[in-house]
């Protein structure tokens, strides 16, 4: 009786250290508690019930099953998408982007960077080409204006889109154009994003607050840009 005692007493103390019970736990310290006061595997799970206050252990298992699952919560920076994986959604694109996101999955040192610098000097110690640079860096830009519209968690279609009139269409699009050759005006090319076939000049501008883009004439019912356009054959 001595050693039941002194052990209920251990078994007191030890619940008031674990705020968080849970069945696996219990029938742990129950094997112990069998061995200990040379009783039933059923003894000694009624009497571990008993000191978490249960009546027996039927009824701790039944309430214990009552309680919600525990959450997990993963920090928000952990369920962002990374470069290379968002890169890799564009792979069947027929433009600059989709070429770029090709090179990547084709190339099995492609490293997994937090900075544009870093491709850019990963791309430029392997030979690319300047579209090729260019095409990063206009990638990158995408990239970065994917994530700001997400951990705002703003849908692409509630962003608050301003149109800017342009002037000069023909030089604002040799200015900003993210590729080798500007096209001109009168060129027609298909917008991947709506499969329309587009005339350059009729494109729009669009700022979100924090940079300005290049987009089909569609938008904002189309939210392809200027890296979607492909030629039309």
């Amino acid at each position: 009786m001595v050693g039941r005692r002194h052990f209920s007493c251990e078994i007191k103390k030890e619940f008031s250290m674990n705020k968080k019970i849970n069945t696996s736990f219990l029938k742990r310290q129950a094997k112990k508690l069998k061995k200990e006061l040379n009783i039933t595997h059923t003894e000694a799970l009624d009497l571990m019930a008993k000191k978490n206050g249960y009546s027996n252990w039927k009824h701790c298992i039944s309430e214990l099953s009552k309680q919600p699952a525990p959450k997990i919560v993963i920090p928000e920076e952990q369920l962002q998408l990374g470069f290379t994986d968002w890169l890799k959604k564009h792979k069947k694109r027929d433009s600059p982007l989709g070429d770029l996101a090709t090179d990547a999955l084709e190339d099995k040192n492609w490293p997994m960077y937090n900075t544009l610098v870093e491709y850019q000097h990963y791309l430029t110690f392997r030979g690319a080409s300047p579209g090729a640079l260019s095409a990063l860096k206009n990638a990158w830009k995408s990239y970065k204006a994917y994530l700001r519209r997400r951990n705002l968690h703003i849908p692409y279609e509630e962003l608050i889109l301003q149109e800017v009139k342009i002037k000069n269409k023909q030089k604002y699009l040799d200015d900003n154009y993210p590729f080798g050759n500007p096209p001109k005006l009168t060129d027609k090319l298909r917008c991947l994003h709506c499969g329309s076939i587009i005339s350059v000049g009729d494109y729009k501008v669009f700022k979100t607050g924090w940079e300005e883009f290049i987009c089909c004439p569609n938008a904002p019912e189309c939210d392809g840009t200027v890296i979607d356009w492909v030629s039309e054959s």
